[in-house]
């Protein structure tokens, strides 16, 4: 797997983690790099399941939503899950806004709900 700038990744059994490692990386100058970063790791790791966790997130651009919203298509054009995790309620209530809570994406509040849901 390619070394990753802006995220850190776990393995849990058949589950790979996404996490940001410093929320100063969600600045708008590196939105494009960070989309780039997601893009290159799904296409390389292909994971059957990937849990992004928002723990460290304090805002979510769209350009950012679009480029989960483009990996989760190509996750799920393959049989792929995602499910996000630990987003605050300023960035949960986007999702809700753009009406992909409960329908293009499964948001759960824990970690620990997010690989019970897998």
């Amino acid at each position: 797997m390619t070394a990753l700038q802006y995220f850190s990744v776990e393995r849990h059994g058949d589950v790979i983690e996404l996490r940001l490692e410093n929320p100063a990386h969600f600045d708008v100058p590196r939105y494009e790099e960070l989309r780039n970063e997601l893009a290159r790791f799904a296409e390389e790791e292909q994971p059957a399941k990937l849990l992004v966790d928002f723990s460290n997130v304090e805002y979510c651009s769209t350009a950012v939503i679009a480029a989960l919203v483009q990996i989760r298509k190509r996750l799920g054009a393959e049989g792929g899950q995602i499910k996000f995790c630990g987003l605050n309620e300023s960035v949960h209530e986007a999702f809700k806004m753009l009406k992909l809570d409960g329908t293009l994406f499964d948001i759960h509040a824990t970690e620990a709900a997010a690989m019970k849901a897998f």
